[in-house]
């Protein structure tokens, strides 16, 4: 019994009570354990319904409704029987694993529905690159890309890694020029063609020019033509910044594999892997 109790059993005061308690030199529980208590016991009829449920999947929120109490009790009758709360991850796992299959297509579609070309989503995008440009992510950069920027940095050029262009980051820019390092064959997909062709509208848009060096894997080095070709570029995208913005393809060993510019249509931005494709575009002359 707590000292509420006692005290109200004998029709007198707490405070007496504890007087008792005193001269008779008995062990006075802690007032937050006489609290806890006092806790348990109210709700011991329907603790073990509670952990029960809980067990079985019920969140806290559904609890709180059908035993009528509010979501903080009945995480404290949980925590004080020893319960771990669930994480949202945990929690949406059993979520899902109550659903049928019909249930969790319809609740992921909606959800897709509803972030698919959502103002808030391009803000996502944003706040992302920012993000990532400030603290990139594990396993974002190769050897080729911290070679290629190593390189820049020592010939004295200023050299920006993972920079923010809106939604995009750029591997390495340097002055107006995006350089992307593209290493193996899965760049060449047509979901990553799209891509490709929104993200070279977009940075043209924002005043870039883009050169994409392709390497056959991520641990091979750019060559020393592909450096001269690199460094010819920007020095010639530096020299006038009122020309047209382009976007160049080159191999890491140095042959040229695309030129195209602002004035091109979208269906020209298209990864030109192959040979036989055309290498420049017929706004540019063959000295540029």
């Amino acid at each position: 019994m707590s000292v509420q109790e006692i005290a109200k059993q004998f029709n007198t005061v707490p405070s007496t009570v504890y007087g008792w308690l005193q001269r008779a030199r008995a062990n006075i529980r802690p007032i937050g354990q006489t609290n806890r208590v006092a806790f348990l016991a109210r709700y011991a009829h329907i603790a073990d319904d509670i952990i029960q449920r809980y067990r079985a999947g019920d969140s806290v929120l559904k609890l709180s409704k059908d035993f009528e109490m509010t979501r903080g009790t009945v995480s404290r009758i949980l925590s004080a029987h020893g319960i771990e709360p669930r994480n949202a991850s945990e929690a949406t796992k059993i979520r899902l694993s109550k659903m049928t299959a019909s249930e969790r297509i319809e609740l992921t579609s909606a959800a897709h529905e509803a972030r698919r070309g959502s103002r808030s989503s391009q803000r996502h995008k944003i706040n992302a690159a920012k993000t990532q440009q400030r603290k990139p992510k594990r396993n974002t950069t190769s050897h080729a890309e911290d070679y290629v920027a190593q390189k820049l940095a020592e010939s004295g050029f200023k050299v920006s890694r993972q920079l923010a262009i809106g939604p995009y980051n750029a591997d390495i820019a340097v002055n107006t020029v995006a350089v992307e390092i593209f290493c193996g064959n899965w760049h060449a997909s047509p979901k990553h063609a799209t891509i490709l062709k929104e993200r070279t509208r977009y940075l043209f848009n924002s005043g870039w020019n883009v050169l994409i060096i392709r390497f056959k894997s991520a641990s091979e080095t750019l060559s020393v033509s592909g450096f001269h070709q690199l460094v010819a570029f920007l020095n010639f995208s530096g020299s006038d910044p009122a020309a047209p913005r382009q976007y160049r393809m080159i191999g890491s060993d140095g042959k040229l594999i695309a030129i195209r510019c602002a004035q091109c249509d979208d269906s020209s931005f298209k990864p030109s892997f192959n040979a036989s494709d055309k290498v420049r575009c017929d706004h540019l002359s063959s000295g540029e």
